[in-house]
């Protein structure tokens, strides 16, 4: 993963795997950090988190490629030292009109219902920051050429 600044106005952002021989092109659109909404709730340093995708992710087939890229990316890794046996969060994303937005949600238990398997009794409060990304490439490093897969940037 790496995030590029383009003349001080466009921000890229690059996901690459080498498994799957893929590197996926994102603009940074809006980036809303908790300075500017304040926002409710709060969870653990090295907690895991469940990762939510929106159906398109499993349709269009641009978001198939890009799904494990960002699984890879947002999921600890088992093994990992620093990472607590503990789920107290969810990252959401979801695509909205040609653009991903990513959301974080703590996950809030209500009052004296720790012992109960009941899910009407959870709560997901959001703790920033809000992030829309827009694809805009996906090549292939099988090649030298880097073959092309999906090209947004002439599409309106």
């Amino acid at each position: 993963m790496l995030f590029l600044k383009y003349k001080k106005k466009n921000s890229y952002l690059l996901i690459s795997n080498t498994f799957y021989c893929l590197t996926y092109q994102l603009t940074l659109l809006n980036a809303c950090s908790c300075e500017d909404f304040r926002f409710l709730g709060n969870c653990q340093r090295w907690s895991k988190s469940i990762l939510m995708f929106d159906e398109h992710f499993n349709k269009k087939p641009h978001l198939i490629i890009l799904k494990p890229l960002l699984i890879e990316i947002f999921t600890s890794k088992s093994r990992n030292k620093l990472s607590e046996p503990v789920i107290d969060n969810v990252i959401s994303f979801v695509y909205y009109k040609s653009k991903i937005l990513l959301r974080i949600y703590q996950i809030k238990y209500l009052k004296n219902t720790y012992n109960t398997k009941k899910t009407k009794n959870i709560v997901l409060l959001e703790i920033g920051p809000r992030i829309t990304f827009l694809p805009i490439k996906a090549w292939s490093n099988l090649t030298e050429n880097k073959e092309t897969i999906f090209d947004f940037r002439f599409k309106k």
